[in-house]
């Protein structure tokens, strides 16, 4: 901190007393001696304020904390940090300590034209005269740029009244304090980031273990159902094998129970198998495992080889099944596996939610280069609250499956997937006591991409 001149006696002609060079030497040695008190003073002060804002790792606290030290020690009228913003040359001021100052008022670095381009590299300025009317009652500042060769935070402006003027040594503590402030910084806005790494982690870990939990669930139910059938046939074919004389009449009461028994176990090991192809789909195609055969597809006459298995659903429970697709409508390039996985959960969705009487309507339209396909139905409507998460995993809208059909609530988040995976968006509109799900899909993929 001191210049080496400062260590060199002062040369003394020869024909001095030596008494004169005693009291010159001692004079020199006093203001030696107090030269180096007041750096032990200034390192003192350094030292305190560095362990004030080392105690915490919070960026607002350590910033506060050297506005307010630097002011008191170095008996400031004011002492504020602009931070640095992304639109220059406005500075912002975030952090200030004076009874005199409001908070947060802005400062254009226009009004230091003659100042503010030598800050750049982190060069410290000294000023004892007025240098902007933004400040008339200020006499002498010293500004401090807070940075370094990676990190640029903002900068240190300390201001006194009444002629009292920075030296050189109050130059060097706020440098030394703003060298401290950035490392400081630094190391609390690496602590903040690996705090968040640890949350994202602990809220992945917290939504496998619902996931799990969910699936666990999931397939518990089919499970029990599928045990429940067994041992109910068990008890059916036990009081055949038990009873020799039985009516016709019980007889066939008697196949009537094995035959609904055995359709459970079917339907519930059909659901089982369903939620585990589900469960590996949808793991496939988040890995980018997913295989993918694009071939031809002639949309009119696959639709209706689609559609077949849900006419006679539709008939029972009385709802109205309408296709409108154009005989001109162009053939398409896609894979034909994920495609007809897409239509048969939203035609699937449709049959479970449409109460009877209304109906299910699958119409295509062609844009551009894009292929629009919408399958929609009426008499219901999705509230705006469920819409936001109707593509969610095992998310199911309370109360709505007027048929009791059950599921696993994968149906649609598989639905978006795929469609994704194919080069191709969905969207959910609902109003109006109707909803419709519509896909766009490039015609050709080769084209589109």
């Amino acid at each position: 901190m001191l210049d080496n001149s400062t260590y060199n006696f002062y040369a003394f002609p020869s024909n001095k007393s030596k008494v004169e060079e005693i009291l010159l030497r001692q004079n020199a040695m006093q203001k030696r001696i107090e030269r180096l008190q007041l750096e032990l003073e200034i390192e003192t002060q350094i030292k305190i304020i560095v362990d004030k804002i080392r105690s915490s790792l919070d960026e607002k606290f350590i910033l506060q904390t050297a506005v307010e030290e630097l002011a008191i020690v170095l008996q400031a009228d004011c002492c504020y940090i602009p931070l640095a913003t992304n639109e220059q040359p406005e500075f912002i001021i975030s952090y200030h300590y004076s009874p005199n100052t409001e908070n947060n008022q802005a400062v254009l670095m226009t009004d230091f034209l003659e100042v503010y381009p030598q800050l750049i590299p982190n060069l410290n300025l000294l000023f004892h005269e007025n240098v902007s009317s933004c400040f008339p009652n200020e006499n002498s500042i010293l500004n401090c740029g807070i940075c370094d060769q990676e990190m640029v935070l903002g900068e240190f402006w300390l201001f006194r009244q009444n002629n009292s003027p920075f030296s050189y040594l109050d130059k060097d503590l706020v440098s030394q304090v703003a060298h401290q402030c950035v490392g400081c910084i630094r190391q609390a806005r690496l602590y903040q980031n690996a705090m968040a790494k640890i949350a994202e982690l602990e809220n992945l870990n917290n939504l496998k273990d619902e996931f799990l939990n969910t699936v666990a669930h999931e397939m518990r139910s089919p499970v029990t159902n599928m045990k429940m059938a067994i041992k109910m046939l068990e008890i059916n074919q036990d009081t055949l094998l038990n009873t020799n004389s039985l009516d016709n009449e019980v007889k066939s009461k008697k196949e009537e129970l094995k035959n609904r028994y055995l359709h459970i176990l079917h339907s519930e090991c059909d659901r089982e198998i369903n939620l585990i192809n589900t469960l590996l789909d949808l793991q496939r195609v988040d890995a980018g495992y997913h295989p993918l055969e694009m071939k031809e597809i002639n949309l009119q006459n696959w639709i209706f080889q689609i559609i077949e298995p849900f006419e006679k659903r539709t008939r029972k429970q009385q709802q109205n099944l309408i296709l409108d697709i154009s005989p001109e409508t162009p053939p398409i390039i896609s894979d034909l596996l994920s495609l007809e996985r897409i239509i048969t959960e939203l035609l699937n969705n449709a049959c479970k939610y449409t109460p009877a009487g209304e109906k299910i309507t699958i119409a295509s339209q062609i844009k551009s280069e894009t292929i629009t396909i919408s399958i929609s139905n009426s008499g219901v409507e999705i509230s705006p609250n469920h819409l936001p998460h109707i593509f969610d995993k095992f998310y199911r809208i309370p109360s709505a499956d007027h048929w009791h059909s059950g599921g696993s609530g994968l149906g649609l988040s598989l639905v978006q997937k795929l469609t994704e995976y194919l080069g191709g968006n969905i969207q959910v509109n609902s109003s109006y006591s109707q909803t419709c799900f519509t896909i766009e899909l490039p015609i050709n993929p080769a084209i589109n991409s």
